[in-house]
């Protein structure tokens, strides 16, 4: 698995040096997590974004209108 993150700086609305984002991989798909610390504590969501080749994106739209 790799991991990367990216941290706040100063001057910015939360502690500098607290974790931002995390990057990594999972069984061969990237995923970026967003800390949304206190600013979102009463909305629990989970957000994912995919890449697709025009190919993917052919079957899925194939299988979202049942053909």
């Amino acid at each position: 698995m790799r991991m990367m993150s990216t941290y706040c700086l100063e001057g910015s609305p939360r502690p500098a040096g607290s974790v931002l984002t995390v990057q990594f991989t999972l069984y061969g798909a990237d995923y970026v997590a967003l800390n949304t610390a206190d600013k979102a504590a009463s909305q629990r969501a989970f957000s994912t974004m995919m890449k697709m080749t025009k190919l993917d994106i052919g079957a899925l739209q194939r299988a979202y209108a049942g053909t």
